[in-house]
């Protein structure tokens, strides 16, 4: 698709089907370089995904995109358009609205702490640890099970401390 980045086709079997109580929603800034693609066509394929989960019994959450060194203005309208999409909602009312936005971007739309990114695109390490920190806060607030159990550190010792990063104790 030119919007949606191929998820649409995969979203019944990678996600439907698997029937989850809740999906994550998280976009790349990608669209946001291309010239032919406007905020609020990617807003709406977003907002489409979440849509298709809900109607599937998903509760969706949708993450607001994280700063990009190049495409600000772009990610930017993009994270305004999707504030107002979720409280317009879809035909079974309101989304959740991850806020990372100002957790991550500093004044130019940059990232405000180089130390949570390598290229000023994609977090690192500590940025993803930091992401996962405010998706968890964010769950707890809204009272999901996760509200009771801590999260677990970041574990440094591996050689991919990615992969071990926001993983809750006991969690497959």
């Amino acid at each position: 698709e030119e919007v949606g980045w191929g998820i649409h086709g995969r979203l019944q079997v990678d996600v439907i089907d698997w029937a989850p109580d809740i999906a994550h929603v998280a976009a790349g800034t990608n669209d946001s370089a291309l010239v032919y693609v406007t905020a609020a066509q990617v807003a709406t394929a977003i907002t489409e995904i979440a849509q298709r989960l809900r109607n599937a019994g998903i509760e969706p959450f949708i993450h607001e995109l994280l700063p990009r060194a190049t495409s600000t203005a772009n990610v930017v309208a993009i994270n305004d358009e999707l504030r107002y999409l979720v409280r317009t909602g879809g035909t079974q009312g309101a989304y959740h609205l991850v806020p990372l936005w100002h957790h991550f971007a500093g004044g130019d739309g940059d990232w405000a702490d180089s130390s949570l990114t390598s290229d000023h695109i994609h977090p690192n390490d500590d940025g993803h640890q930091l992401y996962c920190d405010v998706v968890h806060t964010y769950m707890s607030v809204v009272g999901l099970r996760i509200a009771v159990t801590p999260l677990a550190p970041l574990d440094t010792s591996t050689t991919n401390g990615l992969a071990h990063a926001c993983l809750l104790p006991g969690a497959a």
